[in-house]
């Protein structure tokens, strides 16, 4: 559906304005109709104010129908080419990644990172020595957001046991920094996103992070556990396809949204089928008409 067109007040306000005006330049030249054009340039005044307040009601029913991209999502409208330089100069690629992909920092690129950059550097806070102004963080955040995402959803997907995962991150007391359920704190959130490749990354081959450590098989499942899968591993063949797509760099790990609109508990099979039917692509992404089905159903199960 087409966005309904913004209506404005000047076309209203003008035309009341050019009826008052005729109205009154008639009443100085004939006086027998004196009372019929008061009485038209009153009428006119009043379907000028209805008029303004059907534009009014038009427009609000159209920023209804028509939110911002991201739902309320505060998205960051900097320089993204400043925003890069940024980056590099700040060393941020240190920790996560030449292009935000992700290392012993979490991944970045493809999220909208604006919130978190100005917790961590509002008010001239220092984040690993690093410190930003309020415009190097909206720069950063837009060439973030500019980035093909690989670490909130990309990559392969966990098939481990959720149950076990839990038990491992409370074991390892990762609760501590990232959250009891993994909503953040200290440290980055890490719920509902797959951080498998992270994880891999940070604690393969008996490395510690932060004193804490984790087995190939419990990498595995906290990756699960954290991924929202509570079932003991075994993933839908929609939640796969959807992955292996990469719909999740704008739609987000389990389809809650991030620069593209959320889909979570939707019916979006029609939407699918218009998008991705026939061997379409969509952004890039394709999916084959029994992905599509099997990705729709996922989707209404959120």
């Amino acid at each position: 559906m087409n966005k309904p067109a913004r209506l404005t007040r000047m076309t209203t306000r003008s035309a009341a304005i050019a009826l008052l005006t005729g109205a009154a330049l008639s009443v100085s030249g004939c006086g027998n109709n004196v009372a019929d054009l008061i009485y038209q340039g009153v009428a006119a005044a009043g379907n000028t104010a209805l008029d303004l307040w059907l534009t009014d009601f038009a427009n609000n029913v159209a920023d209804q129908l028509n939110p911002p991209p991201g739902g309320d999502e505060n998205l960051p409208d900097g320089d993204a080419n400043a925003g890069e330089q940024t980056y590099i100069a700040k060393a941020c690629g240190v920790c996560h990644g030449d292009n935000a992909e992700g290392g012993t920092g979490p991944a970045l690129a493809g999220v909208n990172e604006l919130e978190n950059l100005t917790d961590l550097f509002g008010d001239g806070a220092v984040h690993r020595s690093r410190t930003m102004t309020d415009d190097e963080v909206e720069n950063v955040a837009t060439w973030l957001l500019t980035l093909e995402s690989n670490g909130g959803g990309g990559g392969e997907v966990p098939n481990g046991d959720a149950a076990a995962g839990e038990t491992a991150y409370m074991a390892q007391d990762c609760a501590a920094c990232h959250g009891a359920n993994g909503e953040g704190g200290s440290a980055p959130a890490l719920a509902d996103m797959n951080k498998f490749a992270e994880l891999k990354t940070r604690f393969s081959n008996g490395a510690s992070h932060f004193g804490r450590t984790l087995t190939d098989t419990e990498i595995e499942d906290v990756a699960t556990w954290l991924l929202g899968d509570s079932g003991g591993g075994g993933q839908s063949a929609g939640e796969q396809a959807f992955v292996d797509a990469g719909c999740s760099a704008c739609h987000g790990a389990m389809a809650g949204g991030g620069v593209g609109p959320a889909l979570a508990g939707m019916d979006e099979l029609a939407a699918l089928q218009a998008r991705l039917g026939g061997g379409a692509s969509h952004n890039g992404a394709t999916l084959s008409d029994a992905d599509i089905t099997a990705v729709a159903a996922w989707l209404e199960s959120l």
